[in-house]
């Protein structure tokens, strides 16, 4: 898209915003999106199968007012990695002579070691503890992901930073973790984060497995599932329809104590 976009100021939605690995001068960026302060609705495509970086987020993150973001991969973010090619043979020339490179390496190595002995132990600091990762806009509510091609996202896509959020699609893709693995991360957990999200619709999800009650612990505030070819997601009270609903789970209980 043209970099002119950007200066579109009054804008509130924009569909179709493509974000490759070209870097044109010319076409508009994410952070030339934080030009537009009334943007609410944006629906991106991408074929990164890296998208969104840190750098990404950090971009969205400016988008203030921005309520309902939709993200779809394509392309070669859906491909596996082609086979490496094998390797040349070397000819025996060559093997000497990195033989001969790696001696000579060495020794130096080894000099060097000696020459630090000598020197007095100093204690080095301890260097600061890394920037929290960035996270999407705080005022978003809805979220829309199709086709994720990873299996497992970065912290933008954590219950503990999308805390105002209120719907969230799924669609399509190798995803599977909701935080259901939250104790099993490399992080110290005191207390598992659980979603906002009201509705949640979770589409031909094949590596995505947990059973209802772990759902339930996730997402306590549900009032709306959608469940469309999910089959490692067991035990989910869903109608015919792959659907699920408090008002139905309600109107069940009536009918229940009524008779």
């Amino acid at each position: 898209m043209p970099k002119k976009l950007a200066k579109l100021s009054k804008l509130q939605v924009l569909k179709g915003f493509v974000v490759g690995d070209t870097k044109d001068k010319y076409s508009c960026t994410l952070d030339d999106l934080a030009k537009l302060p009334d943007l609410t609705k944006l629906s991106i495509y991408t074929g990164m199968k890296s998208f969104p970086t840190n750098e990404h987020v950090s971009a969205l993150a400016k988008l203030k007012r921005l309520l309902k973001l939709t993200i779809a991969w394509g392309g070669g973010a859906l491909q596996d990695k082609a086979d490496h090619k094998l390797p040349m043979a070397k000819s025996d020339d060559g093997e000497e002579k990195k033989k001969e490179n790696g001696l000579i390496d060495t020794a130096k190595k080894r000099k060097v070691e000696r020459s630090l002995s000598i020197l007095p132990t100093m204690k080095l600091p301890t260097p600061p503890p890394p920037p929290p990762p960035p996270t999407l806009p705080s005022r978003l509510e809805k979220l829309d992901l199709k086709c994720i091609p990873e299996r497992k996202t970065e912290g933008w896509l954590k219950p503990a930073n999308l805390k105002g959020l209120k719907k969230l699609y799924i669609r399509g893709g190798k995803f599977f973790d909701l935080g259901q693995f939250q104790e099993l991360d490399d992080e110290v957990v005191k207390e598992k984060d659980s979603w906002k999200v009201e509705q949640l619709r979770l589409k031909y999800l094949t590596e995505l497995e947990m059973d209802w009650t772990k759902l339930q612990e996730l997402f306590p505030k549900l009032i709306y599932l959608e469940k469309v070819e999910c089959p490692k997601l067991s035990f989910f009270p869903c109608d015919e329809s792959g659907v699920w609903s408090v008002d139905e789970q309600d109107t069940a209980k009536v009918e229940v104590n009524a008779e």
